[in-house]
C-alpha cells in the first residue's frame, strides 16, 4: 500500500476508534474525531504522517 492509502487507512481508523470511545463516554463523536486528528496530524509525535500527503488529504476533503 502506498503512503497516502496508509495515511488515509490510519486516519480513517483512528476516527472510527476514537469516535467510538467518545461515544461510550457519552460524549460527542466530534470530539473524538478531533483528537484522532491531532494524534495523526503531522504536528504531533506518534504515528507521523507525511505532510505533503495529509495537506493532499485536507485539500480532498475541501473539495467535498
Amino acid at each position: 500500500m502506498n503512503g497516502l492509502g496508509l495515511t488515509l487507512l490510519v486516519a480513517l481508523g483512528a476516527a472510527l476508534v476514537l469516535g467510538a470511545v467518545a461515544h461510550r463516554l457519552r460524549l460527542p463523536p466530534m470530539l473524538g474525531y478531533i483528537a484522532a486528528g491531532m494524534v495523526v496530524g503531522p504536528f504531533t509525535p506518534g504515528f507521523v504522517a507525511d505532510r505533503e500527503e495529509v495537506l493532499a488529504l485536507a485539500d480532498i476533503g475541501v473539495a467535498l
